[in-house]
């Protein structure tokens, strides 16, 4: 599975959602790579070996499927973006691997065998205005969404494309701002 969208549209919070609902289905465990600061399939490699904790000796392939083919985990991968031979490394892992499960965050699917491409869309403006209110109460006591106040926040989030992470962040700023 390949949850696919712009930056900031929540494909990290639903995919780590997404784990924890199937994480009984994995008796070996449920696994976060972090790729945000890797270029490179050999970083992926890297990556992966040390969540894993595949031994040094085994942190590339082909030695690193023996420590991993015989494990039933899901592994979310998250941030393929910029990895160019993200779906090489992919591709390999599923094939030499056959009970590893793999959950991506990307902004473009992989397009490898098997794949199922889920787009994270940004959020429609009522509920952009209703995170938006959940993460001012946050940071305001006393902060609520009022008749009043609902148009200006409409705007804001309607600015700020309805996404998730962009609506957050304004909300912060209830703080010391009004909507």
């Amino acid at each position: 599975m390949t949850l696919t969208g712009p930056g900031g549209t929540g494909k990290n919070t639903l995919g780590y959602a997404l784990a924890a609902s199937v994480a009984d289905a994995f008796p070996d465990g449920v696994f976060v790579a972090t790729m945000a600061g890797v270029s490179s399939a050999a970083g992926m490699w890297a990556s992966l070996s040390q969540v894993l904790d595949v031994p040094a000796d085994g942190q590339i392939p082909p030695g690193f499927f023996t420590y991993v083919a015989h494990r039933r985990v899901l592994l979310v991968l998250d941030n393929l973006e910029q990895i160019a031979d993200a779906d090489v490394v992919v591709r390999e892992l599923l094939a030499h691997a056959r009970l590893v499960a793999v959950v991506a965050t990307s902004r473009r699917p992989l397009h490898v065998a098997g794949e199922h491409e889920f787009a994270v869309t940004p959020l429609p403006v009522e509920a952009a205005v209703e995170l938006f209110a959940q993460h001012a109460k946050r940071v305001r006591r006393g902060f609520a969404l009022t008749a009043g106040n609902r148009g200006d926040i409409a705007a804001v989030c309607t600015a700020l494309d309805g996404l998730p992470l962009a609506v957050e962040l304004a909300a912060a700023r209830c703080k010391l701002l009004s909507p």
